[in-house]
């Protein structure tokens, strides 16, 4: 099995929503906690990484019972490319052995550890550099990377994801692509997180 880390970007300060999503509640749990018990479902993820910003001390009270690393990003106002950044960076001192990492957002919710499980091996049935989620007509997270793609993530700065590095590497036939018709929902706004908790909920009965 590989070193596989994850990196969740959970650093935004929610301006559409009106505040903190990463404490919305899903449950018993925090919408940061929820995402975090899905990734920790399976053991094969080491370390895992939390990129904090806004509200850092308030989400970082989230996690003080679980087996993650918050990290801060200093320039999370820049955009989400910092956040990447930031992550990349702390995962190689935390495991230097580290093969690839699976970056994804705290505010997709309907993500599953088994979607996880299967870029895992797809990414090891494939040997591509990138696997990546298809959905609503785009690619994204959440996205494996191989670390041999790790210094082109620890030079994105701004507002700028991984969608152009991402974009490169197809273009060289050397990114597999994975079906998650449910990353189209994000929590965005207030009306965005009241859809998905009635269905969340309507699950839970």
């Amino acid at each position: 099995m590989p070193e596989i880390g994850v990196i969740i970007l959970a650093a935004g300060a929610s301006r559409r929503m009106g505040r903190p999503k990463q404490l919305l509640k899903i449950g018993e749990n925090s919408l940061i906690q929820y995402v975090v018990k899905i990734v920790k479902k399976t053991s094969a993820f080491a370390p895992v990484i939390v990129v904090l910003g806004s509200d850092f001390e308030k989400v970082k009270n989230e996690l003080s019972t679980f087996e993650v690393f918050p990290v801060l990003n200093q320039n999370w106002e820049k955009g989400i490319g910092t956040s990447i950044a930031t992550g990349i960076k702390e995962i190689q001192k935390l495991n230097p052995e580290i093969q690839a990492v699976i970056i994804l957002l705290a505010d997709q919710p309907k993500v599953e550890a088994s979607l996880l499980a299967k870029i895992v091996k797809l990414y090891q049935q494939t040997g591509k550099k990138i696997i990546a989620s298809k959905y609503a007509k785009t690619i994204g997270v959440p996205t494996l990377i191989d670390q041999s793609i790790f210094q082109e993530l620890e030079s994105l700065t701004g507002d700028k994801g991984a969608k152009k590095i991402i974009q490169q590497f197809a273009d060289k036939n050397e990114v597999a692509f994975i079906d998650f018709p449910g990353g189209k929902l994000d929590l965005d706004t207030l009306s965005d997180y009241d859809r998905f908790l009635k269905d969340f909920e309507k699950n839970e009965e």
